[in-house]
């Protein structure tokens, strides 16, 4: 009896020093590995890119590699679209209506988004310059909401409205 209380306490000791030395393994492990995983990690930086009217808003829906930014800035009944570019935000307006919003920038700088016409209807554009150059509706006769771009090539569907 005596005999096995002793292999039995050998045993827990063997399986505590083992358990120890595996915890330490660990935790030393995780402590030389740990600068390489945050040092791998990007940092970030919050940018807040202002508005062109006072008590008015503005959101981002581009950005491209150059960092230029574009969206939609505007108050409770109107919002244009802009660009933001070197720390500066330039209002592109709209197609002649109330309201209008980019939703991609290319690397060239050119800004695919809709907006509304003098005749409320939804038109799609691409900028040339600081203008905003109506491109149709693919024939559905409003430019759907949600078009998005790729490229320069417009990708989505119409409305039939």
């Amino acid at each position: 009896m005596e005999e096995s209380r002793c292999l039995t306490s050998s045993l827990e000791e063997n399986r505590m020093r083992i358990l120890s030395t595996l915890s330490v393994s660990i935790c030393t492990l995780c402590v030389a590995i740990a600068p390489t995983l945050c040092s791998a990690q990007s940092s970030y930086s919050v940018t807040d890119l202002g508005t062109l009217s006072s008590g008015g808003y503005s959101v981002a829906q581009g950005i491209n590699a150059s960092a230029m930014i574009t969206g939609a800035t505007g108050n409770t009944s109107t919002s244009d679209v802009y660009v933001y570019s070197k720390g500066a935000m330039t209002n592109l307006g709209t197609l002649g209506g109330s309201s209008g919003i980019g939703n991609a920038i290319n690397t060239s700088g050119q800004i695919a988004g809709y907006s509304l016409n003098s005749s409320k209807t939804y038109r799609a554009f691409l900028s040339s310059g600081s203008v905003l150059v109506d491109i149709g509706d693919l024939g559905g006769g409003s430019a759907d909401r949600r078009m998005s771009t790729g490229g320069m090539s417009l990708k989505g569907s119409t409305s039939l409205a």
